[in-house]
């Protein structure tokens, strides 16, 4: 029956599409101006932390590449 098959292939691509949404993760806060504003705070704050490990030499991508070039 088509209409059948029609009906699983719809249902396969809708539950393909649904875990490939959930492997994404959640979806960013910004349906409100505070939900926004603590999103930016957040990257604002992990950037920095990533930026003065970088400065002290903890950063591991910097220190790897170093430590080959010698």
């Amino acid at each position: 029956m088509p209409s059948q098959d029609l009906r699983h292939a719809i249902h396969n691509s809708l539950e393909a599409h649904i875990q490939e949404l959930h492997a994404l993760g959640d979806p960013m806060p910004t349906n409100s101006k505070s939900g926004r504003g603590a999103f930016l705070l957040q990257l604002l704050c992990e950037y920095s932390e990533r930026f003065a490990a970088m400065l002290e030499g903890r950063h591991q991508v910097g220190r790897a590449a170093a430590d080959h070039s010698y």
